[in-house]
């Protein structure tokens, strides 16, 4: 199994109903996990832990022209709890507020995106907020492009690729 991250998001996201995720990894042979969660795996499973922070594809993820939205923030993720979007939206309508051309783009899908899209509309910023679900990553380097601030409001993250991606892109 290859864990992004420590087993918080999947434990909480899938498998709180059946106990730990660190029980779960004793049935696997072997874990393999990024860098900043190697640690807290190896530390509580007996199952073999190796560590490989995955990498980003700099042929596709590059700076190209600049392309960028003045004020568009960009987020790309999945839909979890852990990526803390509540917070990223009330935020986001603070920034609102004193900049009237800013746009906020969620790029990505998950079991929270139906409360967050709901919160949006409560909010009342669906006129400058907008989602765009999944999108396959040979497009993804113009979207990135075309941010001014790439958003992530994780609680923590152990390795984000997204955010690599970004930081690739410009």
């Amino acid at each position: 199994i290859v864990m992004h991250g420590e087993p918080y998001s999947l434990w909480h996201d899938i498998l709180k109903p059946w106990g730990s995720t660190y029980h779960l990894l004793n049935y696997f042979d072997q874990v393999i996990a990024v860098e900043g969660a190697c640690g807290a795996i190896q530390n509580r499973v007996s199952s073999s832990v190796e560590m490989i922070n995955p990498g980003v594809d700099t042929e596709l993820f590059t700076p190209g022209e600049n392309t960028k939205h003045t004020k568009r923030l960009l987020f790309v993720g999945r839909f979890v709890p852990a990526k803390n979007l509540s917070l990223l939206i009330k935020t986001f309508e603070a920034v609102a507020e004193s900049h009237p051309d800013a746009e906020l783009v969620f790029i990505g899908d998950g079991p929270k995106r139906n409360q967050i899209q709901n919160e949006v509309e409560r909010r009342e910023l669906t006129e400058r907020v907008k989602f765009l679900g999944y999108v396959p990553n040979e497009e993804l380097p113009d979207l990135y492009r075309s941010a001014a601030v790439f958003v992530l409001s994780s609680k923590s993250e152990a390795h984000p690729i997204t955010f690599l991606e970004a930081m690739s892109c410009g």
